[in-house]
């Protein structure tokens, strides 16, 4: 039985069902927007929750990437200025970046970059040491070792839990050695 006959038979004007059937529209129109709005919140969500994880995992990565290229860290220090990222973009970087072999020089830029965690903290002793140290790296007559060591004296001091999360300082799967 078709719509309109059935408001025949109920003694329905043609006026009534133009109403009603614009209101089954204007329900549809509703059900569809926010339908649509759901969509958006939960595609804002994603990307909100890919945010947090990208924002995380370069956290905990920065300094490294940065021990091995300093082009790479700018290129993701970019990216994560974008509207949308995505973890896995940011960890094919971290990945391509430590395939980079270390330079001393890469190596004393990211320490350098730590030191400044400190630098308004350590005393003026601490903050010879750390530059003697420094040079001494970069002129081969000490470790990568020896500035990690000394870095986590100093975070045993002056505790930071951001760079007590670094993989440079704590150790990775992609860690070298130069």
């Amino acid at each position: 039985m078709s719509r309109w006959k059935f408001f025949k038979d109920e003694k329905a004007s043609y006026g009534q069902y133009l109403e009603h059937l614009y209101s089954l529209i204007i329900n549809l129109q509703l059900c569809f927007h926010i339908s649509w709005e759901l969509v958006e919140v939960r595609r804002n969500m994603e990307n909100n929750n890919q945010r947090a994880l990208c924002q995380q995992l370069w956290a905990e990565n920065k300094y490294l990437v940065l021990s091995h290229s300093s082009n790479i860290y700018n290129e993701i220090r970019q990216y994560l200025k974008n509207e949308e990222v995505e973890v896995s973009h940011v960890q094919e970087l971290i990945d391509h970046a430590c395939q980079i072999p270390e330079h001393r020089g890469q190596i004393c830029n990211a320490f350098q970059h730590i030191w400044g965690y400190f630098k308004k903290k350590a005393t003026d002793a601490e903050r010879k040491d750390y530059m003697l140290l420094l040079d001494s790296y970069r002129f081969g007559q000490a470790s990568k070792e020896d500035l990690i060591a000394k870095t986590r004296e100093l975070l045993e001091l002056y505790p930071n839990a951001y760079l007590q999360n670094s993989t440079l300082l704590k150790g990775d799967s992609h860690e070298t050695l130069a």
